[in-house]
This record gives structure tokens, sequence and C-alpha cells, in this order.
């Protein structure tokens, strides 16, 4: 969902999107703890991610280029070797930037590389919508 407003060149809005999710990751260490959590291994899971951003940028021609930022929210599972499954809410900041073209009146296609909240590895979504 994208609402926006135009003044000269200058666009402005805010955009808000939800997406099912299927990232997880494994680690393991040693300790000599016999009370830690992940002494033999921790895997976790993030399965879904929803944002709201805002959003400004730059048009010319059939272009426009631009920055986004907000919050975002998303279910995180973490298994731990002897500990049951436990999930959670989390919410954390993402920013991201990205260049969208009209393909067609009110018919647009988008890249937005954006750093994932919940991780340090970036991440990419492209997508075409109508308007």
């Amino acid at each position: 969902m994208v609402r926006r407003a135009q003044a000269g060149s200058w666009v402005f809005g805010v955009e808000g999107d939800g997406d099912w999710a299927d990232s997880s990751g494994f680690g393991t260490f040693t300790t000599t703890s016999t009370t830690s959590l992940c002494a033999r291994g921790c895997l976790t899971k993030n399965t879904w991610l929803v944002t709201a951003r805002g959003r400004a940028g730059y048009a010319f021609d059939r272009f426009l280029v631009y920055g986004t930022g907000g919050v975002a929210f998303g279910n995180v599972q973490a298994n731990f070797s002897n500990d049951p499954i436990s999930s959670t809410t989390k919410a954390g900041l993402t920013a991201g930037a990205g260049v969208e073209v009209a393909v067609a009146p009110s018919r647009f296609c988008s890249s937005t590389p954006e750093r994932p909240p919940f991780s340090s590895m970036s991440g990419a979504s492209g997508k075409c919508r109508r308007d």
C-alpha cells in the first residue's frame, strides 16, 4: 500500500507492506555453564514481517529515486538445545533506498534494498503494483 503527494518533482508518501518469511539461522558454541540455553546449539527463525515507512524522493521523466525509513514488526522464533521453542513479536527500525519506474499509466515497478530490522544481513525487495 502506498499513499503519496507530489510538489513539483518532489514526491512524499507513506507505505506499508507485509511478507511471509522463511529465514533462519543456526549457531553453536562451547560453554562451561550447564545452565546456558545454547550449550549445544540454537535455531532462530523469522516467519513474517510487516513494515510501515515514510518515503521521500525526486521524480524525473518516468523514474523516481527515493529513500525510505520506518518501523518493522516480525515474528521471531527460537529453539534452544535444552529449551522448547519460544516465539515473540519484535519491533525494529528499517531503512532503504530505491528506484521506481512507471511502465504504464498507474503501473509501477520498483526495487528497494532495505536493511532488515532483525539481522545484520541486507535484503532486497522487488515489486510491481498498480495505483
